[in-house]
């Protein structure tokens, strides 16, 4: 079993994605966790026990047509001001092709991609891709909330 995650470009996303990842890999499932190089940087490492299973995958940053619109090295909200977030939705939505292209390239059993709020083409385009490759398990977005 292989599942490919794509969380949204914001830590609150990127963490618990992060987190699911290692408990998925728990199982025994091979995970393949999806961001941009900046944002992957910036992750913890994997436990050692799971690095096999737990791949962190880095699709590049897309160059926005008007660099000064985002400041160079801005991958994720923690980078950019509040009112720069619809440009970074944006490069966002420019990752749709290298994703679907790594989705062809590893066959995964399931995608999980975290975007009902931060794009609006997301949730369609996933399941699309997930349709396009025979992928019968697939979620358009998800919802992770910790309890103490």
């Amino acid at each position: 079993m292989h599942v490919v995650m794509l969380p949204w470009a914001a830590f609150g996303h990127i963490i618990p994605f992060f987190q699911l990842s290692v408990a998925i890999a728990k199982a025994g499932i091979r995970v393949s966790l999806i961001s941009t190089p900046r944002n992957i940087q910036r992750l913890p490492r994997s436990p050692p026990n799971l690095s096999s299973l737990i791949k962190l995958v880095e699709l590049p940053f897309p160059i926005m047509e008007d660099e000064s619109i985002l400041p160079e090295g801005a991958e994720a909200t923690v980078d950019i001001r509040f009112e720069k977030i619809q440009y970074l939705k944006v490069a966002f939505d420019l990752l749709q092709q290298p994703f679907k292209q790594y989705v062809a390239d590893t066959s995964p059993d399931l995608i999980i991609v975290a975007s009902l709020f931060a794009c609006r083409r997301w949730p369609n385009e996933s399941s699309a891709i997930a349709g396009e490759y025979d992928i019968t398990a697939r979620m358009g977005h998800v919802s992770i909330f910790g309890g103490s």
